[in-house]
């Protein structure tokens, strides 16, 4: 199981106070704020003060410490992530993509057939989920599936 999973990524400064732009893979607009500190890759924490959905899939989002436009522009291209165990239980028929990450396929010739791969795409998926798979001989397909195990539709 991955150890963090993306909940967004910084795409550019907005106005001139510090806040930042911000593509969401979050499955409720506004669920970013309440994992409270994200960290990127390299390990900056980010405590957010305040955050608006503009578009969907999209917010404009202040943090701590960041107080100007130049600051923000250094984020551009951030990844922001939380700890794995910050998520909540995925339910019965739900599954995050991230928890996918590395399974070993089956087909009908048996194990070995890929393995599941899907980078930056970690929502909370209710049926209908599409996780892209890496086949044995190196092709990818895009696998719509109704839960883990049950390759459905």
């Amino acid at each position: 199981m991955a150890s963090d999973i993306l909940l967004a990524a910084i795409t550019g400064a907005q106005g001139l106070k510090g806040e930042v732009k911000a593509k969401l893979f979050t499955a409720a607009p506004d669920a970013l704020p309440r994992y409270g500190v994200l960290h990127t890759r390299d390990g900056r924490k980010l405590k957010i003060t305040a955050f608006r959905s503009t578009k969907e899939g999209e917010a404009v989002i202040a943090f701590e410490g960041v107080g100007d436009r130049n600051q923000a522009e250094a984020l551009k291209g951030s990844e922001l992530f939380v700890e794995r165990g910050a998520l909540p239980e995925a339910g019965e028929d739900e599954f995050y993509h991230a928890d996918l990450l590395g399974l070993e396929v089956r087909d009908s010739e048996g194990p070995g057939a890929g393995q599941g791969e899907r980078p930056a795409q970690f929502r909370r998926q209710r049926r209908a989920g599409i996780c892209a798979i890496r086949w044995r001989h190196g092709a990818y397909r895009l696998h719509q599936g109704n839960r883990a195990g049950d390759p459905g539709g």
